[in-house]
């Protein structure tokens, strides 16, 4: 089956080949992506769940399936992906489920510093944020709004300045606030996760 890079084209660059879980698809405008991910099955049908762009002086990834976030992270060395710094400063923060604690799967690694639920108001905007932390793994699944999630225009700002963010999501039966509060913080990125339930599957795509 041919590997529906519809932005890409033929990818030339480091593939990958993995796992998923219950995922849910990501939505994006072609300009600008640099990688992509899907899931295909064997009715012929695909969903994009991985997407890369380009953005200021950074990037950033959206990925639709929480559950192997820990495997990706790991496996495809997305630190490389996300920042040029040979040893990258690296934090998360939101669902504990994900970004720290992990229940059967793999987890993120141990240099991964976890902020909590909340990013801590010691950062007070995406610039101070960059200063600090060079690959920004944000967990947006079970996080309601604006008290349990950062502000408008702080990833934007974040990414702009150099910083490498991971946002993660996970399969959705229905709309709902965590969905809209995590596709309002990407809006300025052209990304969004979509309301759907995709079946297990093989990851398969490139990034950088």
């Amino acid at each position: 089956m041919k590997l529906p890079l519809t932005c890409r084209g033929d990818c030339k660059q480091r593939s990958f080949d993995q796992s998923t879980y219950a995922s849910c698809s990501v939505r994006a405008e072609c300009d600008h992506l640099s990688g992509e991910g899907y899931v295909c099955y064997s009715d012929g049908g695909c969903a994009r769940v991985l997407a890369l762009r380009d953005f200021g002086r950074g990037r950033v990834l959206a990925y639709g399936d929480s559950t192997s976030l820990g495997d990706l992270f790991t496996r495809q060395n997305l630190p490389a992906v996300l920042s040029a710094k040979a040893a990258p400063r690296i934090a998360s923060f939101g669902d504990t489920f994900i970004c720290r604690e992990s229940i059967g799967y793999p987890p993120l690694p141990d240099g991964v510093r976890y902020l909590g639920m909340q990013l801590p108001a010691t950062w007070p905007d995406g610039r101070a944020l960059a200063r600090d932390w060079d690959v920004l793994v944000w967990c947006g699944w079970r996080n309601d709004g604006p008290d349990a999630g950062p502000a408008p225009g702080l990833f934007a700002e974040y990414v702009s300045e150099g910083g490498g963010l991971i946002a993660v999501f996970d399969y959705q039966d229905a709309d709902n606030p965590s969905l809209r509060w995590a596709n309002r913080l990407l809006e300025p990125f052209e990304l969004s996760f979509e309301v759907n339930r995709l079946d297990w599957g093989t990851l398969k795509g490139c990034v950088p």
